[in-house]
């Protein structure tokens, strides 16, 4: 849910539907080329970013309002993207991006999305991952999971 904006997305086989709340009428549809496992919005609601799930999967991001995408990243997970999280900077757009891979994956990565097509960090995870979500300030990630906060 972008509060910012008054949407909601939610992921529809390959595509993310982007939903008016004023409205209640979908006014976006953004394309993937798998089935889409994660979606969600950076703390200003400019941009929406979407995982994949199945072989080699990917991470779109787009503007919210024009729908044009702003890159793919690849190559980093598995399996698929369990969970997604912008950074959380105050009103911002939120410059780092971590996506959680599934539990046989096992990875979590910290991407520069706009500069960088490569994670920036990554790490092994042994528990499976729910949810990751960005501390006040963007500087810190934090993940919810098997065992795990």
């Amino acid at each position: 849910i972008s509060t910012e904006h008054g949407m909601v997305a939610y992921p529809a086989g390959q595509v993310v539907a982007l939903v008016d709340l004023k409205t209640n009428r979908t006014v976006r549809a953004l394309h993937c080329s798998k089935n889409v496992s994660s979606v969600c919005f950076s703390p200003n609601g400019q941009y929406i970013a979407a995982g994949e799930m199945g072989h080699q999967p990917g991470i779109f991001v787009w503007e919210t309002h024009s729908g044009v995408m702003i890159t793919h990243l690849a190559a980093a997970h598995k399996f698929g993207v369990a969970s997604l999280s912008f950074s959380g900077e105050t009103g911002g757009e939120g410059r780092l991006l971590l996506s959680a891979g599934f539990q046989h994956d096992g990875y979590v990565c910290i991407w520069d999305w706009r500069h960088a097509t490569d994670p920036v960090a990554s790490n092994k995870v042994g528990c499976k991952v729910y949810s990751t979500a960005s501390l006040e300030g963007g500087q810190q990630f934090v993940t919810a999971g098997v065992r795990h906060i």
